[in-house]
């Protein structure tokens, strides 16, 4: 899915969602990891992308890769793979993953030249109980025919078959550049997306795709050579230090900022200096707290 093909799609919004989007772009801009990088129209294809999608930029679950377009993290993946599980068998069951180096022969890859490749192996809780269930039936059934306990076994795993599994490949070209080289910052100036982390995840969201029908999305990273791309940090973004509520309300743009309100409501009540500290200390510096015990002083209107 191309750029031209978002924009054409933000075209046949209609009036409501196309409010939703603009909303939504504001906010990317604001609070989405990476999102102080994105331009308007960046902005607006991750939007309508997502949307589309029901995935959530604001946690990685979709991210724009700049030069290449909206594209799908593997936090949505995973999220539509557990929700398929919910859905169908309930919401205890879950789906792991386990990765090995491909070997030459696996997938479209050369070593030689600097290119990676992974295997990653998923299992889900459903398949795997269900195959220990049917190897153990016939276990039983050889055991009650008086087979010995070792032969038994044996012959239940050979009757059964191996646990079902779902295998994928995920390469990273060797031409693939994750480092914005133009970038007259030092830092953004080497690759900190790690190639091995990004193989394995290309391996993960083909084996989820070949797992779960739901999880089918439109993903540029899986579907079309992506070569001269800049990786966002998504998930150095993730790791910073969770913003506070009210630093969000200042960000957003919404009504008078809670601390601005609390100095305001504690000069209409004629409050100190030491008395208006005393009582945000009392709340730990929280000014959204503080501002709801200062609300409950004023008189009635």
């Amino acid at each position: 899915m191309t750029n031209r093909s978002f924009n054409t799609a933000t075209q046949l919004l209609t009036s409501d969602m196309t409010e939703d989007v603009k909303e939504t772009v504001r906010k990317l801009m604001r609070l989405a990891p990476g999102g102080n990088r994105l331009n308007t129209n960046e902005a607006t294809d991750l939007a309508v992308y997502s949307m589309m999608n029901d995935l959530n930029p604001f946690n990685g679950e979709a991210y724009n890769l700049p030069g290449v377009g909206p594209i799908a993290g593997i936090y949505g993946y995973r999220r539509k793979a557990n929700e398929w599980l919910a859905a169908n068998y309930g919401p205890t069951e879950r789906f792991w993953c386990e990765f090995t180096s491909a070997p030459m022969g696996a997938a479209d890859f050369d070593p030689e030249v600097g290119d990676i490749a992974y295997i990653c192996t998923l299992h889900d809780s459903v398949s795997k109980r269900e195959w220990e269930q049917s190897t153990l039936g016939v276990y039983m059934q050889l055991r009650q025919g008086d087979m010995n306990a070792e032969k038994a076994w044996e012959e239940a795993q050979k009757f059964v078959g191996a646990e079902p599994t779902w295998e994928a490949v995920g390469v990273v070209d060797h031409r693939e550049k994750f480092a914005d080289t133009d970038n007259p910052r030092p830092s953004r100036q080497v690759d900190k997306w790690d190639r091995h982390e990004r193989a394995k995840k290309r391996a993960e969201k083909w084996a989820i795709r070949k797992r779960f029908p739901s999880t089918i999305i439109p993903d540029i990273d899986l579907d079309d050579e992506v070569i001269n791309s800049v990786a966002t940090e998504v998930m150095e973004e993730l790791d910073k230090p969770k913003r506070s509520e009210v630093e969000i309300i200042k960000q957003l743009g919404y009504g008078a900022e809670p601390d601005q309100e609390f100095a305001e409501i504690a000069k209409q009540l004629k409050w100190s200096k030491e008395e208006t500290a005393s009582v945000l200390k009392t709340h730990n510096g929280d000014y959204m707290a503080a501002l709801e015990a200062a609300r409950k002083q004023l008189p009635p209107e």
